[in-house]
């Protein structure tokens, strides 16, 4: 039996508590009472002494000593005696000195962590983590190797021998950024789909499924998903085009200035009479 892993990118932390959520459901799941847990990069202990109360024991590992003598002080204010902190490098140390049941590790995640707690589980254990999401650093163009696509993530996680049992990406702390979705509450039988792929393939298979998605989709669906039209109004390309059906958006090809030949020629190819057909055939609408 392999190693399981669940994890979620993030892109922010979540406002009131700084603590994953969904992470914390994952982490609840597992038989915590009888479980030895090795919090990695465990800072002032905010995970640490948070699941104390529930697990056998934690050892929480990190290199800031500042921040581990604020842990230990949490721990004795609050009357913890099943929780150790020790000052230590998560990339360097091994793990397996003690016997951890879990490995869990909030914001703090590499190859070098994953590798570590690879050797120190047995079989059947879990690696419980959120990390960051490479889309973080888009804007500055260049990534931190603390941050994984859902891609890499899981290619690292089964070379070390873990099976991805949740890999996702955690939208809730990205609408506790957003005033109107603060408090907002999902219901079960809602699933937030974090990519249009995703979407896409929700209301392709899932019975009574209903969501927002483009008119390409639709049309690339082979009738699979179908269009609800808005204040009874279809979301046909006429409607779109005098303006009865609202719920639109632009797509943009942008280039450099003075782009090169090939880039030109293709720009020219979409503005051009083939180039309007194929947009339409697949559901869009040419814009000159």
């Amino acid at each position: 039996m392999r190693k399981r892993a669940s994890g979620a990118s993030v892109w922010l932390r979540e406002a009131d508590y700084g603590v994953s959520s969904r992470f914390l459901s994952l982490v609840r799941a597992e038989p915590l009472r009888k479980l030895h847990l090795v919090d990695v990069g465990c800072g002032w202990g905010r995970v640490a002494l948070l699941l104390a109360r529930e697990a056998k024991h934690v050892v929480g590992l990190d290199n800031d000593r500042a921040a581990i003598r604020t842990a230990r002080r949490l721990a004795t204010e609050r009357s913890l005696g099943n929780v150790k902190f020790v000052v230590a490098n998560a990339e360097r140390v091994e793990y397996g000195q003690w016997r951890p049941g879990m490995v869990i590790a909030h914001l703090c995640m590499s190859d070098a962590i994953i590798e570590r707690a690879s050797r120190a589980l047995a079989p059947g254990c879990c690696l419980a983590f959120v990390c960051f999401h490479t889309d973080q650093w888009k804007e500055t163009g260049k990534v931190s190797r603390f941050a994984y696509s859902e891609e890499r993530l899981r290619s690292v996680l089964e070379a070390n021998g873990f099976i991805p049992e949740a890999l996702e990406v955690d939208t809730e702390v990205v609408r506790a950024k957003i005033g109107c979705l603060k408090d907002l509450r999902m219901p079960e039988t809602v699933k937030v789909m974090p990519k249009g792929g995703d979407m896409a393939e929700g209301l392709a298979t899932i019975s009574g499924a209903i969501g927002m998605t483009t008119m390409t989709v639709v049309e690339q669906s082979g009738a699979r998903i179908k269009p609800v039209s808005l204040n009874g109004v279809a979301p046909s390309p006429e409607n779109v085009r005098k303006g009865a059906y609202s719920l639109t958006r632009d797509s943009f090809l942008v280039s450099q200035a003075k782009p090169s030949e090939t880039v030109a020629k293709f720009l020219a190819f979409v503005r051009s009479p083939a180039g309007a057909q194929v947009i339409s055939a697949n559901g869009a609408i040419p814009v000159n």
